[in-house]
């Protein structure tokens, strides 16, 4: 790992930035703003070098964000939006705001924004390695002056996913961490070491916690048990919440209402709950 001085750092900002590939993100966001809402999609400032394409980025998700009705943004969305902040409206102005996002929406194309941000994405992870004084080079030899060696970096780099490229460098540290881990201590034991003996204990004194509302998570974990940290892990939409909120009002409620029997009964002792 290298120190990266203030030169450096505006030399990677403008040899790693993608200017197309910005070009073509900002378009699509401003075509379909919705974009940003899609799980796959993870964009932030910092995947901008330049702070006029941050300026314009964070304008777009403000925008985007403040009504879901919002299915368009355009020149002049971001022209009155920025008005406000004196500072990036000089910014905005210089950089000629006004007709550079015009052009990008009319050139931005939905059936190639998925590889336009890929690149984004694995540009902003090199320039972030770079700036962190970490060597890119074998993958993609920024400072080179020779077209071809660049433009095999590419090639290179757009094979690869975001993942592999995080694989790529984090192997190789690792395998120096390795090759220097001298003087650690290595304890090693089977994963059913003990096993018959903890089983013995909990046949003798079960340990059981406040109940689930699914009876086979009480079959499973023994119910809610205290110091144990449970995570339920499902995509978006799929009832997490609401199981959490059912848990929280059985766990809490030491009477609830039975629909059968139309009255309310008996649930148990309650417990304090917060959700």
């Amino acid at each position: 790992m290298t120190e990266v001085n203030s030169a450096t750092t505006d030399n990677v900002m403008k040899a790693l930035n993608p200017t197309r590939a910005v070009y073509s993100v900002i378009g699509s966001l401003c075509k379909n703003p919705h974009l940003l809402r899609d799980s796959e999609i993870i964009i932030t400032e910092k995947d901008f070098s330049h702070e006029f394409h941050q300026i314009v980025f964070s304008s777009i998700y403000n925008i985007a964000y403040s009504n879901y009705e919002v299915t368009k943004i355009d020149e002049i969305d971001l022209d009155n939006y920025l008005a406000s902040f004196p500072q990036h409206y000089k910014i905005w102005e210089k950089n000629d705001g006004l007709s550079y996002i015009r052009k990008s929406i009319a050139h931005a194309n939905e059936n190639t924004f998925k590889s336009s941000y890929d690149r984004l994405k694995k540009i902003s992870l090199l320039r972030h390695y770079v700036l962190n004084g970490i060597d890119v080079s074998d993958l993609y030899d920024w400072k080179s002056t020779d077209l071809k060696v660049r433009n095999d970096g590419m090639k290179k780099i757009d094979s690869m996913t975001v993942n592999e490229i995080i694989d790529h460098y984090t192997i190789k540290l690792t395998k120096i961490k390795d090759e220097f881990n001298i003087g650690q201590e290595t304890k090693s034991f089977m994963a059913g070491d003990d096993l018959d003996t903890l089983l013995d204990e909990l046949d003798e004194d079960p340990e059981y916690g406040n109940p689930f509302t699914n009876k086979f998570y009480n079959t499973i974990f023994r119910g809610k048990r205290k110091t144990k940290l449970m995570l339920r892990s499902a995509g978006t939409g799929t009832g997490k919440t609401r199981q959490a909120l059912a848990d929280m009002c059985n766990a809490s409620c030491d009477e609830i209402f039975d629909i059968d029997q139309n009255k309310y009964v008996s649930n148990g002792p309650s417990i304090p709950t917060l959700f």
